[in-house]
């Protein structure tokens, strides 16, 4: 029958006793030997402790009070008790080999009969001394069942009690006494310390099943041994803890910001648990550029999630925010994993981009409920929003646009807390008929003013823009509102009506609106980049570096019409470089000429060229600067 065995990490390791030693060679004797037994153990810290509470004496009659007074000043007192300490732990210390502790787990069947239980009635954590108490711990006993029968349940199958009695005999308890516990069934055990603190032995444990194992059937029990040499053995003063398992968290910091919009929205989530790498797959899609889910796909493999659970949370940092953001993760009293940030202001720049925080926690260790994020600076607030594009409405349904219909294209925000103060702030902004279009008398009732209030605001975007709620927090002065604001590259000018619908509690508190502008229209080209258009053709290069990765990727943008001036982008490769090396340049000149075959070219300073040519585009560039010329084509429709 195989035998599920885990090792202990218990710091105090083998079964070995002292030597024997006789006391003619041991003359004189030990300093710290309080009790002459010739050897330095925890009974000699018991024996001054006593001596010092004046419930016991010291025999200092054939090698005077040299045996106690340890730091030789003539008398024995509490400093020798500390010193001798020292002197224990040189001798019993987890990193010395002298004196140890064996321990172990073992599972009483792997496989459990139909039928059969495994279990101890009562009483689970014993001593045991002897052979015979080995017997009697480990002897069937009987429970009554609800019809009266009798039935005998036996502590472990037959091949785990052939082991223990062979392990623990009468040689082994000549030196030795055996703690057992039996312990409830699960996937496996692992022990966290053993050591003795103050005269007392704990040992504590934790429950070590992996992460995401389940099981449809009762797991047999565990019986936890811990074996003590007799010298060592503090008069049976022992106790079980079962402890929280630890966790060897580490965390690794990066930031980008060859990003999209939905890394952007992302942020303001929380973070996420990733358990293989199809679940990396499907996070990355669409938050990044392809260098970096390149970087983060080789880091993250098959091979690491065999052993280990990722973490991600990102944390958006707005450009010029003057903020230098940091984070510490932790697990909260309710087994969640917690990340928080904090901020330290600056004077000077920032970039804007993405922190991307990776916490990696080995699979058999991760038993967490669940992953947050906290800002140590804010809390969350309950909001609803609302925008509304005025021109777009005003053109779409017949209203005539001029100075009455839209009288304001911004004004500052105001608290309202009923339908009369609400219809107030609107008419400085708006004629009566686009009030009673948006806002109809019949459902003036929709706010329930005993409970909410509403905070207004009119501000000037372009037309076509979308606004949503990313974010909503408070600080002990203000309401913190962070919107999501998707602009077309677009110069044509509109007015916005913003809602903001929240408790009556924060009504007359101060608002600040951050608004985090983004577009569909262009990838985000905060690394180095250069727009390469020729006729009806236009592709963009945009360089960045993120781990082990410096990328060049290439865009096709589509010309817009009217004021918009791109309509959209597709996505054509990358190119990868040396480390350190630019392929592109600031202020680089770009010439446009045709081959010889009429195909199309774009040459930028002599450092790259790319071709279009039969639904081709082909770019020649060097990985490096001293590299040869090399060559990447990638399908390019027209």
């Amino acid at each position: 029958m195989k035998k599920h065995i885990i090792s202990a990490i218990a710091g105090i390791a083998v079964l070995t006793a002292l030597p024997a030693v006789s006391s003619a060679a041991l003359e004189p004797p030990i300093p710290g030997d309080v009790n002459l037994d010739w050897t330095i153990n925890i009974a000699d810290l018991v024996c001054m402790q006593r001596y010092l509470l004046g419930a016991d004496t010291i025999n200092t009659s054939q090698f005077g009070i040299t045996i106690a007074d340890l730091n030789d000043d003539g008398r024995i007192d509490a400093f020798d008790y500390v010193k001798l300490k020292k002197v224990f732990d040189e001798w019993c210390g987890i990193s010395k080999d002298n004196v140890k502790i064996e321990s172990r787990f073992t599972q009483v069947d792997t496989s459990i009969p139909p039928g059969v239980k495994y279990s101890r009635p009562s009483g689970s954590a014993r001593i045991i001394r002897s052979v015979e108490d080995l017997e009697y711990y480990l002897s069937p006993y009987s429970v009554m069942t609800t019809d009266g029968t009798c039935v005998f349940i036996d502590a472990a199958c037959q091949e785990v009690l052939d082991d223990l009695y062979s392990r623990y005999d009468d040689e082994f308890f000549a030196n030795n006494i055996l703690l057992l516990n039996y312990l409830p069934g699960t996937a496996g055990y692992e022990f966290e310390s053993i050591q003795y603190e103050g005269d007392k032995l704990v040992i504590k444990y934790y429950d070590s099943t992996p992460y995401g194992l389940t099981w449809y059937q009762p797991l047999p029990p565990y019986i936890a041994e811990v074996a003590v040499p007799k010298d060592l053995w503090a008069d049976g003063d022992y106790t079980w803890e079962r402890v929280e398992q630890p966790v060897e968290m580490t965390m690794k910091t990066d930031f980008t910001n060859a990003i999209t919009d939905s890394a952007i929205t992302s942020s303001y989530s929380k973070p996420s648990v990733i358990t293989n790498s199809e679940e990396l797959d499907t996070y990355l899609d669409g938050k990044f550029h392809s260098g970096v889910e390149m970087s983060l796909k080789e880091t993250y493999n098959d091979e690491f999630f065999e052993d280990n659970v990722l973490i991600i949370d990102l944390y958006y940092q707005k450009w010029r925010d003057d903020w230098i953001t940091s984070v510490d993760v932790s697990e909260d009293e309710y087994g969640n994993i917690v990340f928080t940030y904090d901020r330290k202001f600056i004077d000077g720049f920032v970039d804007s981009g993405i922190q991307i925080n990776q916490v990696v926690i080995p699979k058999k260790q991760y038993h967490f409920a669940d992953a947050f994020k906290e800002k140590s600076w804010e809390a969350f607030v309950d909001v609803s929003y609302t925008s509304c594009d005025l021109f777009s409405i005003a053109e779409m349904n017949g209203f005539e646009l001029n100075d009455e219909t839209i009288k304001c294209y911004s004004k500052d925000g105001a608290w309202v807390n009923s339908d009369v103060e609400m219809r107030a702030y609107l008419s400085e902004c708006m004629s009566d008929e686009m009030i009673e279009f948006l806002f109809p008398e019949s459902s003036s009732d929709s706010v329930n003013w005993n409970r909410y209030s509403v905070y207004m605001w009119v501000d000037n975007d372009i037309i076509g823009s979308t606004h949503s709620l990313i974010n909503s927090a408070k600080t002990d002065d203000r309401l913190n509102i962070t919107l999501s604001n998707v602009q077309p590259l677009s110069c044509m000018g509109g007015s916005f009506l913003h809602i903001i619908q929240t408790s009556r509690i924060y009504s007359g508190k101060a608002v600040s609106v951050n608004n985090i502008n983004m577009n569909d229209d262009m990838p985000h080209t905060d690394g180095e980049s250069a727009i390469l258009q020729f006729g009806e053709n236009v592709v963009m290069v945009n360089q960045y570096t993120f781990g082990n990765k410096n990328a060049a990727d290439i865009y096709r943008l589509h010309l817009g019409g009217g004021p918009v001036q791109y309509s959209g982008y597709d996505y054509i490769g990358t190119v990868e470089l040396d480390e350190g090396y630019q392929l592109v340049k600031q202020g680089s000149y770009i010439s446009y000429a045709e081959g010889e075959k009429g195909e199309k070219i774009v040459m930028s300073s002599g450092e790259y060229k790319i071709t279009i040519e039969n639904e081709q585009l082909t770019i020649t560039y060097k990985y490096s600067a001293d590299s040869e010329y090399t060559e990447q084509t990638f399908a390019y429709a027209y």
